[in-house]
């Protein structure tokens, strides 16, 4: 995409009625998205965005962190927020899209060690994890707190072209009697030069302090596509649409 190049903006009413395919080679991994590449969506559905980094308005990372914080991680935001939060994204993939200096490591992220860390969930649209953060479960659980990933592995091999390892998504509920976490296991391999992430679930439990119960609930497969990628935060979507920001906070490769 350069200068100029249009993208799809889609509403959120159109989010669960289409199916997006990935978007540009480097910016495959985090699901099917609402800011795809120029194909018409129809006349109200699009929006010209320009690639440069130098227009006026908020930086769009500066932007978009304004509002994570501002929605509580996705919690609170309105329709307006999700909108804005798709177009700061679709501008920092146009932005990098047009940056000649792109290492390997930010362009395949997921063949990448940079990859790999644990990663602090600050933005959501996912309905159920948007829920766990808002109320939890009554009168099971409180609300959830800390909502992470843990992705081991991600460095192809001088053999392979496609990465591999496991990432654990874990959700934390805090209790009197001791911090309460969901752990669901996937395995992974890397796709489409390294920016889709493919994986089959392989395990679920929940983990109380000194005790674990295994869950029946790994079944199924998905993907995810890396939008984005910076060595500190990443923007993925998955397969239903569902956009997510994380932000770096171990990095296992260091």
């Amino acid at each position: 995409a350069k200068r100029g190049k249009s993208f799809e903006l889609v509403s959120v009413q159109q989010q669960r009625s289409l199916r997006y395919k990935p978007y540009m080679s480097y910016v495959s991994p985090v699901r099917d998205f609402t800011v795809a590449s120029s194909r018409p969506v129809g006349a109200e559905g699009t929006v010209e965005m320009c690639a440069s980094k130098h227009e006026g308005g908020d930086p769009p990372r500066e932007r978009l962190l304004e509002l994570c914080q501002k929605t509580g991680r996705g919690v609170a935001a309105s329709l307006e927020d999700k909108a804005q939060a798709e177009e700061v994204v679709a501008r920092l993939i146009a932005d990098k899209d047009v940056d000649d200096g792109m290492d390997e490591d930010i362009a395949r992220p997921l063949d990448s060690g940079l990859f790999r860390g644990k990663w602090d969930l600050r933005y959501s649209t996912e309905d159920t994890l948007v829920g766990l953060m808002r109320s939890g479960l009554p009168p099971l659980l409180s609300k959830a707190e800390a909502v992470y990933q843990i992705l081991e592995g991600g460095m192809a091999e001088a053999t392979s072209a496609v990465s591999r390892g496991l990432i654990e998504n874990v959700i934390e509920f805090p209790r009197p009697q001791g911090t309460l976490r969901l752990v669901v296991k996937v395995d992974f391999h890397a796709e489409n030069e390294g920016t889709r992430c493919r994986f089959v679930f392989n395990a679920t439990e929940l983990k109380f302090p000194g005790k674990s119960i295994r869950l029946p609930f790994a079944l199924g497969r998905g993907f995810f596509d890396a939008l984005y990628f910076d060595r500190q935060r990443r923007i993925d979507r998955d397969r239903s649409g569902w956009l997510n920001v994380s932000n770096i906070n171990i990095n296992l490769n260091e």
